[in-house]
């Protein structure tokens, strides 16, 4: 997947909670989470994750989740992005 439709997903992941006929492609980068922004609560992005962990057969790691803080848009793509690039494919005989 390459990082536009990651970045989508990721963004309509986000917006799963609320937000109905919001336009993806309105919502920067820079778009804060919190109040002045999506007004997204931390329940809300745990849900986010948890639908990119289903559609990417991935799991984050928690200590790697509650360590971070997460202000914008921008920086839960990227962190999303490393970790799905960070993935070993799965190769060779068992």
């Amino acid at each position: 997947m390459d990082r536009l439709a990651l970045r989508r997903f990721t963004i309509r992941a986000l917006l799963a909670s609320k937000h109905d006929g919001v336009d993806i492609d309105a919502i920067g980068d820079d778009t804060q989470l919190g109040s002045g922004g999506l007004a997204m609560g931390s329940l809300a992005l745990l849900q986010a994750f948890v639908a990119v962990e289903n559609k990417f057969g991935i799991i984050f790691d928690d200590a790697a989740v509650a360590g971070a803080t997460f202000s914008t848009v921008g920086e839960v793509v990227n962190f999303v992005d490393s970790v799905i690039g960070k993935r070993q494919p799965i190769t060779g005989e068992f």
